[in-house]
């Protein structure tokens, strides 16, 4: 039950991270702070700030009790929106802050070229530079990835696509291990994604997530893991999500199976994710400038 309810905050906040960069220009609040409890105890707050252009840029993160840790996020754009420099601050009572920054640049399509990582541990910097190489089907997206890290083959991404243009099937090649996974989505008719499973190299099903809409576009999620014999694991998770599909609202909520897990005020916004047990998360907005 702990598990989940752990695995079920962390969801919560993967996405509520992205909300900004979704309801840029389009919604007429923005996420300011968000704040987590374990157990009934404040475990964490966020705290966002944008840029003139409604773009987050940047994200304080403090960890109680006592906030011995914080994060601090920077992030800076080029003039078509794209990420080019984001640095990240690590701070752990009574040690040596460590950061990291990573500059990124894009190629004629768009898409990312190439990530220089510099990071600052114990005082002392670490350079990584990882490349994307690119080959493009008819369409126009891409066909492969192949990823490089300081000039070695890391991995490579095979893409296919349907006769709507809609993703397929992912051949994530791990070039360095020597292993590979498969990443398969079903669609309905109404090109909604109704299901993304994961398989090893072997054929054996790894991870598996089935998609149900309503009358609202709101979409129920259940989860489900494997062992690589294909064995389905006995704490394999399984959850309802309920996200609006399409309009970038944050309005978002994760739970156990059945059970009520959210607060929206009077506008639709989300103001109480709640995962049982006295763990939960509070969100503030302030209006958009």
């Amino acid at each position: 039950m702990k598990k989940t309810v752990s695995i079920v905050l962390a969801l919560i906040m993967a996405f509520v991270l992205c909300v900004p960069a979704l309801a840029a220009g389009e919604s007429p609040v923005r996420l300011v702070k968000a704040e987590i409890y374990d157990s009934g105890k404040l475990f964490q707050t966020v705290e966002m700030t944008y840029d003139d252009a409604g773009r987050l840029r940047q994200r304080h993160q403090v960890t109680y009790p006592d906030e011995q840790m914080s994060v601090d996020n920077v992030t800076e754009y080029d003039e078509n929106g794209n990420v080019v420099v984001d640095t990240n601050v690590y701070n752990m009572a009574g040690e040596a802050a460590q950061q990291s920054t990573v500059t990124s640049t894009y190629n004629a399509e768009g898409y990312i070229a190439q990530d220089v990582t510099e990071a600052l541990v114990d005082g002392e910097t670490v350079t990584s530079t990882t490349t994307y190489e690119y080959e493009y089907a008819p369409n126009g997206f891409p066909a492969s990835i192949l990823q490089k890290t300081d000039g070695e083959e890391f991995q490579r991404r095979v893409y296919t696509y349907d006769e709507k243009d809609r993703v397929t099937t992912i051949d994530n090649q791990m070039l360095q291990y020597g292993w590979s996974y498969m990443n398969e989505y079903t669609y309905d008719d109404q090109d909604r994604l109704i299901a993304n499973m994961v398989t090893f190299s072997n054929g054996a099903p790894s991870n598996y997530w089935e998609y149900s809409y309503d009358e609202d576009q709101f979409f129920q999620l259940r989860y489900s893991m494997y062992y690589q014999d294909g064995a389905l694991k006995p704490n394999s998770t399984d959850f309802y999500a309920e996200i609006p599909a399409s309009d970038g609202q944050p309005g978002l909520s994760f739970g156990l199976t059945g059970a009520p897990a959210f607060t929206y005020d009077e506008a639709g916004y989300m103001t109480m994710a709640d995962a049982g047990g006295g763990s939960y998360i509070q969100f503030t907005y302030e209006p958009a400038a």
